[in-house]
């Protein structure tokens, strides 16, 4: 008995670790670590604009300037990836870093009248004079003045399409995440890429040579995408939405951030936290409970009970 307990136990922490595992976001995260290390460095910086402001109301100045500008230019990525989605990345990264600036623009106007430090004397007077003579020039002031620190963020942040536009002009082509012939290991025949759609196809050839094509799931991660391949996983800029329109008939939305490729599954199972699917490579991906009656369509109710009571 105590043995049943006990095993009733490691299945409970295995399920916990596996829905966090689930959860986790790489892109989210350094997003949220990010935005805490900028808000920490300009309370302790104290610039001019927020001067005036002791500690605590200072840090909470720009923990909300911090959020609500990289919030600005998350969703600018988003936006630019839902009605372009094959726009290059480092494009992308940079397109969502202007719009985020003139998204931003009028909601930092309106942080910091609600501070009161909206009529704080600047070192440009001519700008001061201009910000202080309407509400539209006053928010292009603002545009205008955040411009440059925002967007050298906002580039740093997203890192790797910004880099891979200097590797590929560099010594070591193999690692840009180009796709050829002669370098990818798992070369789709001319067969198979003449069945697929363009956007399939599209799709396939952004992924790293070394993870090769054969998907086996994808989840949404803010504007980035986490995809796993029978040989590896990367992640790059695009939405689920992408995904799914691509790849319709070959796999199914399990969850609003996860897709998974039907050939990968490996069984289903239920747990006190919920369903899961396991996939190829021994993964783990959560089932959300909108979406079950989909995969239980997908993969037959046969198929749903055996693996539901083997796993009791």
């Amino acid at each position: 008995m105590n043995g049943h307990r006990t095993g009733r136990r490691v299945v409970s922490r295995q399920s916990v670790a596996a829905w966090t595992m689930a959860s986790l976001r790489p892109f989210a995260s350094r997003l949220m670590v990010a935005g805490a290390g900028l808000s920490v460095l300009f309370t302790l910086l104290a610039p001019e604009s927020s001067a005036p402001l002791t500690f605590l109301p200072r840090l909470l100045f720009w923990t909300l300037h911090t959020a609500v500008g990289l919030g600005a230019a998350v969703l600018s990525a988003r936006l630019i990836l839902a009605f372009r989605p094959h726009t290059r990345d480092w494009l992308v990264v940079l397109l969502s870093g202007v719009g985020g600036v003139l998204l931003f623009a009028p909601l930092a106007v309106g942080i910091e009248t609600l501070f009161s430090l909206g009529e704080l004397d600047g070192d440009n007077d001519v700008m001061d004079r201009l910000a202080e003579s309407s509400l539209v020039l006053a928010i292009l002031v603002e545009a205008i003045e955040m411009a440059p620190p925002y967007l050298a963020a906002w580039l740093l942040i997203n890192l790797e399409p910004v880099r891979k536009v200097f590797e590929r002009s560099g010594a070591s082509p193999g690692n840009t995440g180009d796709t050829t012939a002669t370098t990818k290991p798992d070369s789709l025949s001319e067969d198979v890429t003449a069945a697929m759609s363009p956007e399939a196809r599209a799709f396939l050839e952004r992924l790293p040579a070394a993870i090769g094509t054969e998907l086996v799931s994808v989840s949404s991660d803010l504007h980035y995408l986490n995809v796993t391949t029978r040989l590896g996983h990367a992640m790059m800029l695009g939405s689920l939405q992408e995904v799914e329109d691509a790849f319709s008939d070959q796999g199914l939305r399990v969850h609003r951030s996860h897709w998974v490729f039907l050939d990968s599954v490996v069984s289903l199972s239920k747990t006190g936290k919920g369903w899961f699917l396991h996939l190829v490579g021994g993964q783990r991906v959560a089932v959300s409970r909108r979406r079950r009656s989909d995969v239980i369509r997908q993969l037959g109710e046969d198929f749903v009970k055996s693996e539901t009571a083997a796993s009791h």
